[in-house]
């Protein structure tokens, strides 16, 4: 059986003007592992501002601990709020009178407004994670989960340093 010859409909590329046309050698285009540098660099250059927004935090604590002791004996929440919460058996409830007692609206309504405001700010993110880890602490006590909700915190405040640096 002889092989099928297909016939190419293509029409052929046109002739181009050869000149100006410039020769690139290999050189001209960046390495794959110069391209891999960069981007390490870049990652250790934020890593770097990450390093001393961590610093000045570090120094607040110290001062902190210098001004008001190491207040191990802090509890997450007003202990009689807590017990008058616990007491009532119904999370949500529990959750709008700590946010009423702390005067911060209920992480459904800081979600809310986030979601409402025309642009939202720093401010909405940072209370909205707050509002969480009160409503955490009533549903939970200390804990992994309340635990996860104060590094959201944390990390959210980083996030707005950052920003704010970046605009600086």
């Amino acid at each position: 059986m002889g092989a099928s010859r297909s016939c190419d409909t293509r029409r052929p590329a046109p002739a181009r003007d050869v000149v100006g046309v410039v020769a690139v050698s290999d050189d001209a285009f960046p390495k794959q592992e110069d391209i891999e540098q960069a981007i390490l660099d870049q990652e250790l250059n934020n890593f770097d501002h990450i390093g001393k927004i961590f610093t000045e935090i570090l120094a607040e604590r110290v001062h902190q601990t210098e001004k008001f002791g190491d207040r191990e004996d802090l509890p997450s929440l007003d202990p009689t709020l807590f017990i008058r919460l616990a007491a009532q058996m119904n999370t949500e409830v529990a959750s709008t009178q700590a946010a009423e007692r702390y005067e911060i609206p209920t992480a459904k309504r800081a979600k809310h407004l986030r979601e409402r405001a025309a642009k939202p700010s720093w401010v909405h993110v940072v209370v909205e994670e707050l509002a969480e880890s009160v409503e955490a602490a009533c549903r939970f006590g200390d804990g992994p989960l309340l635990r996860a909700e104060i590094i959201q915190v944390a990390a959210s405040c980083v996030a707005w340093l950052e920003n704010i640096d970046r605009r600086a």
